[in-house]
């Protein structure tokens, strides 16, 4: 990182993920991402690793941030974050920060960008999620992400009024690196997956997408398309969801209201 820094002479802000207990990175300063599907309640956020995954007490993590974000925030319930909110503001007070910012983050849905065998997005090909509706027999939700959850509840939500389309999930570990293998087994369950065929020689082709995230494509792109090329039963389509990332200072997403 710190070569790749110097090389770019112009660049005044340096965002570092994980950086919050690299101990030896001075940081001008501590931004706490806090993720709302996981909660504070529940057990693995609770204790440290390895009985749980922080690591380390949440009161010396807050205790050092400037900015406190609560991602994901859209996919819980507003009595949900509330809670979460009123727990880390407790933390704060505690803590002798209460003035520490405060801020909601979350990932928007875009489009659909249908990839080429070439490894590169094709431009002409970037669906809008309102024109997608009934398009797809099948869709599989591939990923290897820290969140596999945001990423199951953005797909339902983008099919969730769709009658046509069956839609899979199969997730593997983060960072995970795919082999030919993982996808010819979900090729195989693709295949064996019989959505709105008739029968006999009426059965028409398949049309399946296959949708995974950017992170987990560019990691294993050429895995993804030499992996669902299609046949004269099925249609594949290989698809990356793009998404934004939206910040927002004092409201809850979706809900209007102030915290």
């Amino acid at each position: 990182s710190v070569v790749l820094f110097k090389k770019i002479k112009f660049a005044g802000v340096l965002l570092m993920d994980d950086g919050l207990q690299h101990w030896a990175v001075h940081k001008d300063i501590n931004i706490l991402m806090i993720n709302c599907l996981d909660g504070m309640s529940q057990p693995h956020v609770q204790h440290l690793l390895p009985r749980g995954m922080l690591r380390e007490k949440w009161s010396d993590a807050l205790g050092r941030a400037d900015i406190v974000v609560f991602n994901h925030c859209d996919l819980v319930a507003l009595s949900d974050l509330k809670e979460m909110v009123r727990h880390v503001k407790v933390i704060l007070e505690t803590s002798k920060r209460p003035n520490t910012t405060i801020m909601y983050s979350k990932m928007v849905p875009r489009a659909l960008q249908q990839l080429n065998s070439f490894g590169k997005p094709d431009k002409g090909r970037r669906l809008p999620l309102a024109d997608i509706a009934n398009t797809f027999d099948q869709v599989h939700g591939i990923c290897g992400i820290g969140c596999p959850d945001s990423f199951r509840l953005h797909l339902g939500r983008i099919f969730n009024s769709d009658e046509r389309t069956k839609i899979f999930y199969h997730f593997f570990p983060d960072h995970h690196a795919y082999k030919f293998s993982d996808m010819h087994s979900i090729r195989r369950k693709a295949s064996q997956t019989s959505v709105g065929k008739p029968p006999g020689n009426n059965a028409r082709r398949q049309s399946i997408a296959i949708i995974t995230t950017e992170k987990d494509y560019h990691r294993s792109r050429e895995v993804f398309l030499k992996s669902f090329e299609s046949s004269l039963e099925t249609n594949y389509m290989v698809f990356c969801l793009l998404q934004s990332f939206e910040v927002d200072h004092c409201t809850s997403f979706g809900a209007g209201e102030e915290i």
